[in-house]
């Protein structure tokens, strides 16, 4: 029993890293082709258009996924978590706009070949979400529902907390509310929680 237990240990501890480098050089762009084929996708505009775009916003490119736009419903955007991209999201996606909402879900900063800053400080939550309101009005979003997923759920707890008048709902998938145990006591909680 004993043996067992060591060996299963042992391949958790070996298991883990390799799976996690792996996962990681599968998502580099090592070739450019996923930068190439972003840099040759139309730009977004308000004329009814669904399928793969780029969405210029705060001093970026975002890759995003657009569906629904030849109604007026309302917006609905969707956050990727950490390895996904907006990929994931395809079935509901268009499961969205067949129910009349204009969906929008981008690869996010880091993810998005036109939205890679070199500085680690660029990649802090309160800029990512500040990503998301520029998407938002790119988009023409005043108001929307959001929902993200893994790092996309941390986005979204921020940016519901800096901008709740601009947020309908947010659903948070994976990740709880993050704790605010300092938010009260502070004014600007919102910007440091």
């Amino acid at each position: 029993m004993l043996k067992r237990v060591l060996v299963v240990l042992i391949v958790a501890i070996v298991a883990l890293p390799v799976g996690l480098w792996l996962s990681a050089q599968m998502g580099l762009d090592r070739t450019f082709r996923h930068t190439r084929a972003t840099e040759a996708l139309p730009v977004f505009s308000a004329k009814p258009y669904g399928g793969v775009v780029r969405i210029p916003a705060n001093g970026f490119e975002f890759r995003a996924r657009v569906a629904g736009f030849e109604g007026d419903g309302p917006g609905l955007i969707l956050l990727h978590g950490f390895p996904s991209l907006s990929v994931k999201w395809a079935p509901l996606i268009e499961r969205a706009a067949a129910d009349g909402y204009r969906v929008v879900a981008y690869d996010q900063r880091g993810f998005s070949p036109g939205a890679r800053p070199k500085d680690v400080a660029a990649y802090h939550v309160n800029r990512v979400s500040e990503d998301l309101f520029a998407i938002a009005d790119a988009v023409g979003f005043e108001e929307f529902h959001l929902v993200g997923h893994d790092w996309g759920a941390m986005v979204g707890w921020v940016a519901a907390g800096s901008r709740p008048d601009r947020i309908s709902t947010l659903t948070a998938l994976s990740i709880p509310h993050p704790p605010m145990s300092n938010c009260s006591k502070r004014p600007d909680s919102v910007k440091h929680c």
